[in-house]
């Protein structure tokens, strides 16, 4: 192969492209990731699961001061929804009272009119790290990194509602009822929950 100047072609995983944002917010965090109290600071990112029906696309929204995820969403598509439904649920179970830095990375799904509009009209302030630089947003990375290595590393899924269930459960057992009394309220309406959420 060598000889005949033949070169073998690498397959490329689906994931987040770091495409040239329409608007580019300026990086408003600047690693300062330890805050003193909740909603000064929220991070968002979006990974992949695999799956043999395809790829499945988390995205999450993580208040910095208590690492607690706010909410996320699940879709089998990179379109923009992904990630403007996370951060709608996200200022819906948060209510802030003050104005919030919405931290991400340099993808065309954060930088869409609809993103900064919402972002305009609920008082929060985009903030954008360095392009193709995960450690400006390493605590949303280090976060996708945990659940990987507990779950995704470990199983083959068959299917999207495997994903869906799988993560649910320890999305919010470990990462949003962090500090909570609320694991048997949960436990009740979880089903309730997860059926009507994650509808593509």
């Amino acid at each position: 192969m060598k000889r005949h100047k033949i070169r073998a072609q690498r397959g490329k995983q689906p994931g987040v492209r770091s495409t040239k944002p329409a608007v580019t917010a300026p990086n408003r965090l600047r690693h300062q990731f330890a805050m003193n109290r909740p909603d000064r600071a929220w991070v968002t990112h979006i990974t992949y699961i695999w799956t043999d029906e395809g790829w499945l696309y988390l995205a999450v929204v993580m208040d910095l001061y208590s690492r607690r995820i706010i909410d996320w969403s699940m879709k089998a598509t990179l379109a923009k929804e992904i990630v403007l439904d996370a951060l709608l649920m996200a200022m819906w179970r948060g209510r802030p009272e003050h104005d919030i830095i919405i931290h991400s990375h340099q993808v065309s799904q954060f930088s869409s009119d609809e993103w900064n509009r919402i972002c305009q009209t609920h008082g929060l302030l985009p903030s954008m790290g360095r392009r193709g630089n995960c450690y400006d947003n390493a605590a949303v990375e280090s976060f996708f990194e945990s659940l990987k290595k507990e779950k995704v590393r470990r199983h083959i899924f068959k299917t999207h509602e495997t994903v869906r269930t799988e993560f649910f459960i320890i999305i919010i057992l470990r990462f949003f009822l962090i500090g909570r009394d609320a694991i048997n309220t949960w436990a009740i309406s979880a089903q309730q929950s997860m059926s009507s959420r994650w509808q593509n």
